[in-house]
């Protein structure tokens, strides 16, 4: 006999509700999809407005999100109650919203072109990339310079040409089959863990609960999260000065408040790092979710990584420096160390479940663990996620890493992908960087001479889509799942909706750099993406091409001495009741990119531990909608100061958010 679906209810009268108009639903949220790439673009491309990509929930999809919600939704409630959207709808609008923000600018596409047209167009002899990286270059991965179409990309075809579409179509298809492959891999990877994480672990996922809440029904034509007053005023506070601000566009004498947007820095001695006191309203938004103990390892162990590192400085134990090593490379790779015990220890404490995974996949048939409500059956997750592994292996190889280098690349890689993954969910932080990318792991681990000159190459390459950590696959795909449970056996439509949503949100998004690039020129942007990072990657492998060397036995220790710091501090965690460190904080301490949120971290852990003095978790609860009031209230600022900017200031409009 054929097993039904329980049936969902009416929020308000509590009668069965019609069954979710899934069709509607995809139609919805691919609409939505390209809706995030187009306002993306023109902010950061075309009006010059703020960047919108750098959190794991994306500014750029959280506008659009907002405004649906608060504007879209209560409008349709209102003159069509029959079409009203139900609440499983707009679980999949969201997904396929989300995913769709993966792609744009800086989050990813905006580096595959630039990355690729690169070489031709800064070689110079001075920089040894005519004899050193040129020659390196796969002939099938990178287009060729025929007619100066890389040239054209930077400066902007000339009057009367079209753009070059052919010499990009084969190196785009190339270098889509590895994000094919990781994308499969990372949806089937999380769709494993992700009931080891949400209900065994219980992880807080405060990015996660933000558009859960937004989708609650109301019992009148609003959603449940715009009825109280406490929401209208978290609202109102960040949306006012946001808008008073507007006012100095259009005199720049007329006085602002600075708290909201800029940077502001503390210089404790020479040597230290400065301290960074802005307080960003879409960290505390988020990271009110977050548990407490959590939020105070995380500042406390930044205190200690400053300290550290200022010390260090002082003592004149330095190295040099390569791409993103945190605080200083010293404290970068302690954190790696750290980094990778912590990756270690997740999945050892979850051996039990992939064990049950691995024997349910062999045996569709045991019943030891139910994958019934899961995105995916176990057996088509396990497969997936080998066959996408060894897709994107074999691809590092063929691009011309050796396969200790793959090896070795791939630990870094995986151990970014997992344990960003994991720290998102459990603490909330919109931004944070893996220790040390995986190819500079890669680089110091084994040394250039090891690697060799078209490995070291094939690794600067990669920083092509593989770039920072903002486009973690992983990470969206696990909040995805998260949001996506909701929907019980339903999510077994997810695959096909973020699949959807990937497909156009990626083509859309090539499509769109190539031509702003090609029609206005690439550096007129003045995107790093375009006109920074691609560049300082070449040249730092390069560099070690000219000047090769064996492993970097000091980062090394450095690695090693964090490795048993994280050991030493899991034990007093998890033996010790009332040790109060979370080791969390440890391995993200001395991250660059938690400098911009520490001072934020701290204000929300001392308004949280102020109100559960007081108040206990009755007031605790009263006062959530304020804070996601705050978090709405500064994105919707976002959005409206976008479209001032389009109105009166295309090309030159106000940058009022970043990191």
């Amino acid at each position: 006999m054929e097993e039904r679906e329980p049936a969902t209810h009416d929020a308000l009268t509590g009668a069965e509700a019609p069954p979710p108009r899934w069709a509607l639903a995809f139609l919805v949220g691919l609409a939505m999809a390209v809706v995030v790439n187009v306002y993306v673009f023109a902010s950061d491309y075309v009006i010059v407005s703020s960047r919108l990509t750098f959190a794991y929930l994306p500014e750029g999809a959280l506008v659009p999100f907002a405004a649906f919600m608060m504007i879209v939704v209560p409008l349709v409630r209102w003159l069509a109650p029959r079409a009203a959207f139900r609440r499983e709808e707009l679980i999949v609008i969201f997904v396929m919203l989300f995913v769709g923000a993966m792609f744009p600018t800086l989050s990813m596409v905006g580096f595959i072109p630039s990355m690729l047209a690169t070489p031709y167009y800064f070689a110079t002899p001075e920089n040894q990339w005519v004899d050193l990286l040129v020659p390196h270059l796969p002939k099938w991965a990178f287009p060729t310079d025929e007619g100066g179409a890389m040239g054209w990309f930077f400066q902007g075809m000339p009057q009367g040409e079209t753009i070059p579409w052919q010499v990009w179509v084969m190196p785009l298809f190339w270098w889509a089959l590895p994000l094919v492959g990781l994308g499969t891999a990372s949806f089937c990877g999380t769709a494993i863990l992700r009931k080891q994480w949400v209900e065994h672990e219980r992880l807080a996922f405060p990015l996660a609960q933000v558009p859960l809440e937004m989708v609650q029904p109301g019992p009148g034509r609003r959603p449940a999260f715009m009825m109280g007053k406490v929401f209208w005023i978290g609202l109102s506070l960040p949306l006012f000065a946001t808008a008073w601000n507007m006012i100095s566009y259009f005199n720049e004498a007329f006085p602002t408040f600075p708290i909201f947007h800029g940077s502001h820095h503390i210089e404790i001695a020479r040597g230290y790092p400065w301290i960074n006191t802005k307080v960003n309203l879409l960290v505390i938004g988020f990271a009110y979710l977050t548990p407490l103990e959590v939020l105070f390892s995380v500042w406390f162990f930044h205190v200690i990584s400053i300290v550290e590192t200022g010390v260090m400085n002082r003592l004149g134990m330095t190295l040099p420096w390569s791409i993103w090593e945190g605080l200083s490379p010293m404290t970068g790779w302690q954190d790696q160390g750290a980094f990778l015990v912590f990756v270690g220890l997740s999945l050892w404490m979850a051996r039990r479940h992939l064990g049950a995974v691995v024997r349910k996949a062999w045996n569709p048939r045991w019943d030891g663990v139910d994958d019934a409500n899961e995105p995916l059956r176990y057996r088509t997750a396990v497969v997936g996620f080998l066959l996408g592994t060894l897709l994107v292996a074999a691809w590092l190889h063929r691009l011309g890493m050796g396969w200790g280098t793959v090896v070795v690349y791939g630990i870094g890689f995986f151990a970014v992908y997992v344990g960003v993954s994991k720290i998102v969910a459990q603490c909330g932080l919109p931004y944070v960087r893996g220790p040390v990318p995986p190819q500079t792991f890669a680089a110091f681990t084994l040394g250039s001479e090891t690697i060799g000159a078209a490995g070291l190459i094939a690794i600067a390459s990669t920083f092509a889509i593989w770039c920072d950590n903002k486009p973690i696959l992983a990470t969206t795909m696990m909040h995805s799942h998260a949001v996506g449970g909701q929907l019980g056996r339903r999510a077994r439509m997810l695959p096909w909706a973020i699949a959807l949503a990937c497909v156009v949100s990626f083509s859309l998004a090539l499509y769109l750099t190539l031509h702003i690039c090609y029609t206005k020129g690439g550096t007129t942007t003045g995107c790093w993406e375009i006109v920074g990072g691609n560049i300082t990657f070449f040249n730092t492998f390069v560099r070690q091409i000219s000047q090769p060397a064996g492993p970097d036995t000091a980062r090394l220790t450095y690695m090693g001495i964090g490795a048993g710091g994280m050991m030493v501090l899991t034990f007093l965690k998890y033996r010790f009741p009332w040790w109060p460190l979370h080791p969390i904080g440890f391995c993200i301490g001395g991250n660059e990119v938690i400098s911009y949120c520490a001072f934020s971290l701290f204000l929300t852990w001392l308004i949280k531990l102020i109100l559960l003095k007081v108040g206990g978790i009755t007031l605790f609860r009263r006062a959530r909608p304020f804070f996601l009031g705050l978090l709405l209230g500064y994105v919707l600022g976002i959005g409206l100061s976008f479209i001032v900017d389009v109105i009166w200031f295309p090309g030159r409009g106000h940058m009022i958010h970043h990191w």
